[in-house]
């Protein structure tokens, strides 16, 4: 079986509220009025894997302490 590429996104363990008042509702401060930005907020990981289960369990073993967001993986490619 061929693998595909994957861009997995990963949310910061604790920043989960941020990033969808950020993303979702298009906010750049947050209840306690700090300033929002993408980059303190996620990330994303690419990777090659067979499919989009394997890359998401690939990138869970890579940041154990952040949240992988299954809404944010798509395959971009083939490998």
């Amino acid at each position: 079986m061929s693998k595909s590429i994957y861009s997995v996104l990963v949310i910061f363990r604790g920043r989960q509220n941020d990033y969808r008042l950020f993303w979702n509702e298009g906010r750049n401060v947050n209840g306690e009025g700090v300033e929002l930005k993408s980059d303190e907020l996620s990330f994303p990981v690419t990777v090659e894997a067979r499919n989009e289960a394997e890359a998401i369990r690939m990138v869970q073993k890579m940041h154990p302490d952040d949240i992988v967001s299954r809404e944010g993986t798509e395959r971009i490619g083939k490998a």
